[in-house]
């Protein structure tokens, strides 16, 4: 039964993943486009300014590690 089952590394990597990406997205788009929305006047502007800078973020991110593009 699932009661009895011990929780694996697997499951520990995979929850580790899952609240990165939560915080990450969080920061972002929570306070970082909060932000930029109380001091601009335009949604579209705040929201495409803070997709830019989460862009920048994900390439510097990569690029520190040495992996290349995703593709």
């Amino acid at each position: 039964s699932p009661a009895q089952m011990k929780p694996s590394g697997l499951w520990l990597v995979l929850g580790i993943c899952l609240s990165h990406v939560l915080a990450e997205q969080v920061f972002f788009f929570g306070f970082v486009g909060k932000a930029l929305l109380e001091r601009m006047d335009s949604l579209p502007v705040a929201i495409l300014v803070t997709a830019l800078i989460y862009g920048v973020h994900r390439l510097t991110f990569f690029s520190t590690i040495g992996i290349d593009s995703m593709a």
